[in-house]
């Protein structure tokens, strides 16, 4: 019988997936931030995740976005999970 544990995701990959789910639609948005994505997604740490985030937050491309009220939320979510999930 497998143990109802066996079925829970580690934490390590659980704050990845959150991430990387939070992060996929603004990359496709702004294809100049996909190299750094791409490498992230392979090799996950959050100081280089949040690096990303930061420079994405400077960007006044972004900032002009229409879906920046969205994308904040998504740091913002991003963070939380960071804070409360490490």
């Amino acid at each position: 019988m497998i143990a109802e544990t066996s079925f829970i995701m580690p934490r390590p990959n659980r704050i990845k997936s959150e991430v990387i789910d939070r992060l996929e639609p603004v990359v496709a948005d702004f294809p100049k931030y996909k190299s750094i994505f791409e490498e992230l997604v392979i090799n996950f740490i959050v100081d280089d995740m949040l690096y990303l985030m930061n420079v994405i937050n400077r960007d006044s491309e972004f900032k002009a976005s229409c879906y920046y009220t969205r994308y904040s939320e998504y740091f913002d979510e991003i963070e939380d999970i960071i804070h409360n999930g490490l």
